[in-house]
């Protein structure tokens, strides 16, 4: 199912690092950035270089039109201020009638951010009453930074469907693990981190297709490759 992101606090995001925040009444659309009240960023957190850098709305559309349209889904904007590319940390948002606002986020490269769904969906809540605030938990780094292999893979594709290409002059005997996330309008969409296998590897000048029903052509982003054994795969 496709997202469809809207924020009520969002950034225009860069590889440069710079980050306004603006307030959106529809789609993200960058140009018209503020900077955040004081009250907005006193919600905000930070662990281990890993910020909530705001609040968003994010909506997600139906493929069956006999279900009512559902509420906004609660969101953050996750930026990684870190050196090295985020494994996976838990965030979670508190409120005083103990309702929980939990998000999971996977797999984020340093200097970038990431839209961020509630993890069960829960809607929108304003953060002007109530709100405790937000807590980073749980934050893991890669310890190697990964690699997507630029020099033996070369990666294409449709909407649920992945091509991968051994470019190298050497079979690759190892199962590869590829790694993917949705990317829309500049940004990563999604804390989820999606994989798919080829299994036996390539060998050189080979190409396989994979079914990957989370792909999406000019939506997706190749993360990171691994190499694995198959003995052990």
């Amino acid at each position: 199912m496709k997202k469809k992101i809207t924020a009520l606090l969002c950034i225009l995001l860069s590889i440069t690092a710079v980050f306004f925040f603006s307030s959106c009444n529809n789609d993200v659309t960058p140009g018209n950035e503020e900077p955040a009240s004081e009250d907005d960023s006193s919600y905000m957190a930070e662990s281990q270089g890993i910020c909530v850098m705001s609040a968003c709305r994010m909506e997600s559309d139906t493929e069956d039109a006999s279900l009512a349209v559902s509420e906004d889904i609660a969101g953050i904007v996750v930026l990684n201020k870190s050196e090295k590319t985020l494994q996976y940390a838990e965030i979670t948002a508190d409120f005083s009638d103990g309702t929980v606002h939990l998000y999971k986020i996977s797999t984020l490269p340093p200097g970038e951010a990431c839209f961020v769904a509630e993890e069960n969906k829960l809607p929108y809540r304003e953060l002007t009453t109530g709100f405790f605030g937000f807590e980073i938990n749980n934050v893991a780094f890669f310890t190697e930074e990964p690699s997507v292999y630029a020099d033996k893979l070369q990666f294409s594709g449709a909407d649920g469907i992945l091509n991968i290409k051994n470019i190298s002059d050497s079979d690759i005997t190892e199962n590869i693990v590829v790694y993917y996330k949705d990317y829309e309008n500049s940004h990563l969409a999604s804390g989820v981190t999606y994989r798919v296998t080829v299994e036996g590897g390539l060998e050189a000048g080979e190409i396989k297709q994979v079914m990957a029903s989370h792909y999406r052509q000019n939506a997706s982003m190749i993360m990171f490759v691994q190499l694995v054994p198959a003995e052990v795969s």
